[in-house]
Order: C-alpha cells, then structure tokens, then sequence
C-alpha cells in the first residue's frame, strides 16, 4: 500500500469516528499525530495545508490541533485568525456544535469580536437569532457583524411573513461525488441543521461519461483534469429531470454549499416573478440588501460588477430552476453542447442577453467573460429569464481542496 494510499485510510477511519462522536480523541493516527510534535508551529501548518488540498479533511483537522495542544500546555492560545481557520475545519467535517462551543470558548478567552461573531453566526445558521444577536455587544468591531445582523432582519421578516397553504412543491438535489464523504457529510449535517428535505445526484467522473452522453460534448472528453465536463454532464441530467418532473421548482446545490434557514419558506411562499426562468441565491452573486427580494439579473450584475470587479467565480452552487428554466438549459446543452470549463459561467451566460452584458462595468472581470462568451460563434440565442435573490440563500464552506482531487 502507498504512502497516500495508507493516509487516505485513516483519514476515512479518523473522519467516521469523529462524525460519530465529535470527539477528538481517537485511536487511529495517535503515531503520525506525536511524531508532528517535533516540528515547528509553522512545519505544522505545512502540513496541515497539505492535507486539506488533498481533501484528507480529517487528518487536517486533527493535525492544526496539534498547535492547539502545545499552545494550551504554554498556557496561550494561537492567533485569532489560526483559531477561526481551524473552526472551519470543523464545520467541513459538520461538527456545527463543537465548531460553535469552541468559538465560545476561545473567543472569551481571546476576548475577540471576530471569533464572536462566528460563533453568532454559527448560531444564526441553526436560526438561534436572539441567541446571536445577545452577543451583539462583543461583536460590534467584528467586520462580518453587520451583514449578520442584516441577513438575521431578512431572515426573520420572511419565517415570519404569512403563509398561506402549503406553498409550491421543489425539489433540492445537491451534486456529490460518492467517494468525496467529509463533503457529504457536511452537507447532510448542514441541512439537518435547516430542514431542509433533500436528495444527493450522484455526480459522474470525466473517466465515467458514456459513449451515449459523449455527443453533448464538442470534443471527445477523456483527460482527468477535465473534471468540470463530469459536473457539467451531472447537472444537465438534474436539468432533463427538472424539466420532465413535477415539482414546480428544483434546487440545485453543490456539495460545499448549505442553505440558510429561509430557504425553505422562500421555496414555498416568497413572491417570484412570473417569467423567471433561473434565480441565483448563493453568496458569490447576490448582495446584503436589508430586505430580501428578487431582482433581474442584469440590474444585480451591475452593481456587482462595480462593488466587485475581481470576482473571478460567479458560482453555480445554489441556483433555481423552474420547468422552462430546465427545459431551455437542456435545449442550450443539446445545441451549443458543452465546450469548456467552468459550468459557473456556462450557466450564468446564458442566463443575461447581450444588452445587460453591455451595461457591466466593463473594466470586470464579469463584463470581460461574459461578452467574450456572447461572442463566442457557438454560443446559443437562448436565454434565460434570470434573477437574483438580494440576499443569499446559501452559504459556500470551501474546503480547500485542490481540483485534481475533485475529478
């Protein structure tokens, strides 16, 4: 067995028990994890790094606390920004409750408005908002404590808008690929955590597209690091389904992103346009308007281009998809097919006619991909009704992985 061969293993025991007991003693990588203990903090961190870009999550984890526990014997505590990188370590794994006691813990002992505030909006996410907002006082100098206090108005004013009936059917399918479980398991502990009902699609590998699926792509499509036409194939199967089934409306998540609490009653019972055809809810695209509401896509993409002329990755992590929605992005896949990499902007291109391209800022670095698309001779006359939520709906918890471990 090699050397990653056997780390791979006991990052997937290490990973089961800790989900299991949210504990971290274990007796599974007791060796590795003292023979780190002669190495420098920073060798550490080395390490700590390499794990997580080969998705060995666990092992991740378990190594940066190392530097916990030889801090803790000097009677000191890491740096706040150490500290609230290795909370995130826990919230890939989905252990919200341990994730949110320490950032309690160590926040008063750091007395640090930062780690307070991601403990409020640890809170927040399980829709505990007078518990987040009871540390308001200690969070006021934290930078991410006004957007949470703007994302709790929006959220309260929709759970507690009237709600008539049942509401719209959905669906909510989320995009995973089965051998990546620290991802699945994150997500499910997430959306228990909302309530959120939900389904995984199973995603497909660049070395698992059939021959018969082939055509959808403009060349054949063999190499690993292709693995976005593996994602672009798995969604266009979600949209084929979206299109033939009944729900009125079809979630679609990836794996590293989770719902806000109102989503749910968003799905169900918020106002939407008529004609909408995608609605973009993830955090990448939409802004921190104190009321969440549905705007046309070009009138968002506007402001953003200006606010944020570097984004780089609008994201296809949380969008919604009516039936015609559906039925026009296979119709788009099945005449244009799918040429290149990035199934972000493939979406989002389709989903902005030519004239709102045009009002961008067109120093950004939306304006730029999105009129080099349109231009593009293969790129279909079809377009999407789209929106965007004023407020995200979802949150993406990156877990640092590099891209060849994602194929």
């Amino acid at each position: 067995m090699t050397p990653f061969a056997r780390l791979n293993r006991i990052n997937k025991a290490l990973h089961r028990h800790l989900i299991a007991t949210e504990t971290l003693k274990e007796p599974f990588s007791h060796e590795l994890l003292l023979a780190m203990d002669n190495n420098s903090d920073a060798t550490i961190a080395d390490i700590t790094h390499f794990f997580q870009q080969n998705n060995l999550i666990a092992l991740a984890l378990l190594a940066a606390d190392r530097i916990f526990l030889r801090q803790s014997r000097l009677k000191r505590l890491p740096s706040p920004s150490f500290i609230e990188r290795q909370l995130r370590r826990y919230e890939s794994l989905g252990l919200f409750a341990w994730a949110e006691r320490q950032a309690l813990s160590c926040a008063e002992t750091l007395a640090n408005a930062d780690l307070y505030a991601l403990k409020a909006r640890l809170a927040v996410d399980r829709g505990a908002y007078d518990e987040a907002l009871a540390l308001a006082d200690r969070c006021a100098e934290a930078k991410a404590w006004p957007q949470l206090e703007a994302r709790i108005r929006a959220e309260r004013e929709l759970l507690a808008s009237p709600q008539a009936g049942s509401g719209r059917r959905y669906a909510v399918k989320v995009v995973n690929l089965p051998q990546d479980y620290a991802r699945r398991d994150m997500c499910m502990a997430a959306m228990k955590r909302v309530g959120l009902a939900f389904e995984f699609a199973k995603a497909i590998r660049v070395d698992e597209i059939p021959a018969s699926d082939q055509p959808l792509f403009t060349r054949p499509v063999t190499r690993m690091e292709d693995g976005t036409f593996g994602n672009q194939l798995t969604q266009y199967r979600i949209w084929r389904q979206t299109a033939e089934g009944e729900p009125e409306l079809t979630l679609v998540f990836e794996d590293d992103t989770t719902a806000t609490m109102a989503m749910e009653p968003f799905l169900r019972h918020a106002p939407l346009p008529a004609d909408a055809d995608i609605i973009f809810c993830n955090d990448r695209l939409c802004g921190d308007a104190d009321r969440l509401t549905v705007e046309p896509i070009g009138t968002a993409l506007a402001e953003l281009s200006r606010r944020l002329p570097n984004l780089r990755a609008p994201g296809s992590d949380a969008y919604i998809l009516t039936r015609s929605g559906a039925e026009k992005l296979s119709a788009i896949a099945r005449t244009e097919k799918f040429h290149s990499i990035g199934t972000d902007w493939y979406i989002l291109s389709h989903s902005i006619d030519a004239s709102a391209v045009a009002g961008l800022n067109p120093d950004s670095i939306l304006a730029k991909e999105l009129t080099q698309r349109h231009a593009a001779p293969v790129h279909s006359d079809i377009v999407l009704n789209g929106y965007i939520t004023s407020r995200p709906l979802s949150a993406n918890r990156p877990l640092g992985v590099a891209r060849l471990n994602r194929v």
